[in-house]
C-alpha cells in the first residue's frame, strides 16, 4: 500500500492511497482531531513507541486494547488446538523425558507470536535477559 499525506489547510488532511489489490488512488480527508495527529505521526516515521503513545492518548485505545486481546485470544487458542497439540499436551513418555523451556518457547514463537511477544515485553528481569542471551 502506498501513502501519500496532502495537507491543504491547517484544520484537515487529506490521504491519497493505493491499496494492494486496486490500482485505484482513492482518497479520504481526515478530520482535526486525534486521527489527524495519528496519520501525521505515522507518516513522518516516527518510532513504535511515539505512535503507540499517541494512540494511547486517543479514545482509540479501548478499540487497540481490544484488537490485542483477540489477538492474543486466538494466539491461545491456538497453543490449546487438539488437532495441532502443544508439547504441553504431548504425555508420552518420550516427549516428557525430552521436554525443555527451549521448545516451549520456539512453540509459542511460532504458533503464538503476539502471546510470544506480549509474555516477553511482560517480563522485564534482567536475568532472563542475560538468559536469553546465553550469558549465564
Amino acid at each position: 500500500m502506498s501513502i501519500t499525506i496532502k495537507s491543504f489547510t491547517p484544520s484537515k488532511l487529506k490521504v491519497l492511497y493505493r491499496t494492494t489489490k486496486s490500482e485505484k488512488v482513492k482518497s479520504r480527508i481526515i478530520p482535526l482531531g486525534h486521527c489527524q495527529k495519528i496519520v501525521k505521526t505515522l507518516t513522518n516515521n516516527s518510532s513504535c513507541d511515539r505512535i503507540g503513545r499517541i494512540i494511547y492518548k486517543t479514545p482509540l485505545k479501548a478499540a487497540v486494547n481490544k484488537a490485542v486481546f483477540s489477538e492474543v485470544e486466538k494466539d491461545c487458542a491456538a497453543m490449546c488446538s487438539k488437532k495441532l497439540p502443544s508439547v504441553l499436551r504431548d504425555f508420552s513418555s518420550e516427549n516428557v523425558s525430552t521436554f525443555s523451556l527451549d521448545k516451549l518457547n520456539i512453540e509459542i514463537q511460532k504458533k503464538a507470536p503476539l502471546l510470544h511477544g506480549v509474555l516477553q515485553h511482560s517480563v522485564k528481569d534482567p536475568f532472563w535477559e542475560l538468559l536469553s542471551m546465553n550469558i549465564c
